[in-house]
């Protein structure tokens, strides 16, 4: 089962055994991990009954006082850098408040995470520095640890233990998938071909034979 190094109790005291009085998990993010955060809610949400699943940038929450509730929300702060101006000027808000925070980083020693880290706790994703400007392992490792923490809350919320294990079963199946990818040698030359064909293109989608969209 997911365990992370948070302050589950802390949660407990405020949300009531079992999280019985959580309403909402408010991710909050900028740019790309913003993103990461939408597919997180579209694909997270059907395993959560009774708790709504809301995804925003600070510049959205005019007021946080009357925009969340200390007593039925918990936030999220997803920032892969954590030095994000906006990011950082939120938490210190949140916690002038007494809004509980988790963090999602690549850099637990952040201005950001050091602000979240006294409230309940951050998470590394733990992907290691780009050598692209695009983000490609952290985007990956950012998803993969964003929706590991929502089977997490899942699992203390309503204890779907074994739907959640045949989630967690499913993942553990990742790295081979990638190892396969990786050495099919039919992949660059895709890559290839997509980039000479599309590269006047703003913006184009790839969709893959194996899933419904």
């Amino acid at each position: 089962q997911p365990r992370f190094d948070i302050r589950h109790r802390l949660l407990e005291r405020r949300f009531g055994r079992g999280l019985t009085n959580l309403n909402r998990i408010i991710m909050v993010g900028t740019g790309f991990s913003h993103l990461v955060a939408e597919i997180v809610e579209k694909t997270m949400e059907p395993f959560f009954s009774g708790i709504n699943l809301v995804v925003t940038t600070p510049g959205d929450i005019g007021h946080v006082e009357t925009a969340i509730n200390p007593d039925r929300d918990l936030v999220v702060m997803v920032s892969w850098s954590g030095t994000t101006s906006d990011m950082i000027d939120f938490a210190v808000m949140l916690l002038r408040q007494n809004i509980l925070m988790v963090g999602i980083t690549e850099k637990p020693f952040s201005d950001m995470a050091l602000v979240v880290r006294k409230s309940a706790g951050v998470i590394p994703v733990l992907s290691g520095e780009e050598v692209t400007v695009a983000p490609l392992k952290s985007a990956m490792c950012m998803l993969l640890t964003l929706d590991i923490f929502c089977l997490y809350m899942c699992r203390a919320v309503s204890g779907k233990t074994d739907a959640i294990a045949g989630l967690v079963k499913e993942m553990r199946t990742l790295p081979e998938l990638l190892d396969t990818m990786l050495t099919d040698e039919s992949v660059p030359a895709f890559c290839r071909k997509v980039t000479q064909n599309m590269q006047t293109t703003v913006l184009h989608y790839i969709v893959d034979a194996f899933h419904d969209v």
